[in-house]
């Protein structure tokens, strides 16, 4: 018989090995034989290796590719149990991934807690108050202190400007000193003006000295009253 045809004893003709199957044995003595696990035939032809993100049927006959939102690394599989899910944080619209690093990453500002997700849209913004700064992760973080955050989808906080401040986490914005108050940047609190300065309005960034002919009382610089004086700026 030729190549990829065997004949059983007592036949008057040879045939070809149906799929999932393949030729055995020496000449003058062959058989079809099943495709070992993993490996899959066409019909007349040999057993192959089913390749990465693939894994053979029940019937030897065809490669199956993992579905959607699952990869597999394993060459020459024998069952859909290889191919496992996209870590959540990631996805993948793709069949026949063969590695995980072929799910793509939720972006920066985003996450996603599902396990073996197909569409981008599983990816979620982190809320207001909250940020991821990097790619494919599960969670988002809370502002921290002295930092806020008012829209959805970011991947940084913001920090609090001088003359504001912000004592608690997952905030939105950050809070204005009062006046005879100032603050650096990202500040949790505020500090007093020193005695004899002051500000005008709330959220200032700096404070100012009292000029001469006036006086501080009650975080104001107030004018002198008549016939008095101040010598000098930072009376009280």
């Amino acid at each position: 018989c030729p190549s990829g045809y065997h004949a059983l004893e007592g036949m008057t003709y040879c045939e070809f090995c149906p799929a999932g199957k393949e030729m055995s044995g020496v000449q003058g003595a062959r058989e079809c034989l099943a495709c070992d696990p993993g490996k899959i035939s066409t019909s007349a032809g040999n057993c192959t290796m089913c390749t990465a993100g693939s894994f053979a049927n029940q019937d030897k006959t065809v490669c199956v590719l993992c579905k959607k939102g699952t990869w597999s690394s394993t060459v020459g599989a024998n069952d859909v149990s290889t191919c496992l899910n996209c870590s959540a944080g990631r996805y993948s619209s793709a069949t026949g991934v063969s590695d995980e690093s072929g799910c793509n990453l939720c972006s920066a500002g985003r996450f996603s807690t599902i396990s073996g997700a197909f569409a981008s849209s599983t990816c979620k913004p982190c809320e207001k108050g909250r940020h991821q700064p990097l790619e494919g992760h599960s969670t988002c973080h809370v502002c921290p202190l002295g930092y806020s955050q008012s829209s959805t989808g970011q991947s940084s906080c913001l920090p609090c400007i001088p003359g504001e401040y912000q004592n608690n986490t997952k905030s939105i914005s950050c809070n204005q000193c009062p006046i005879g108050y100032v603050s650096d940047a990202n500040a949790t609190s505020c500090e007093k003006c020193l005695s004899g300065s002051t500000n005008v309005k709330p959220g200032s960034a700096l404070c100012v000295d009292c000029q001469s002919g006036k006086f501080y009382v009650d975080f104001l610089c107030e004018e002198c009253a008549r016939d008095t004086f101040t010598a000098s700026s930072k009376q009280t």
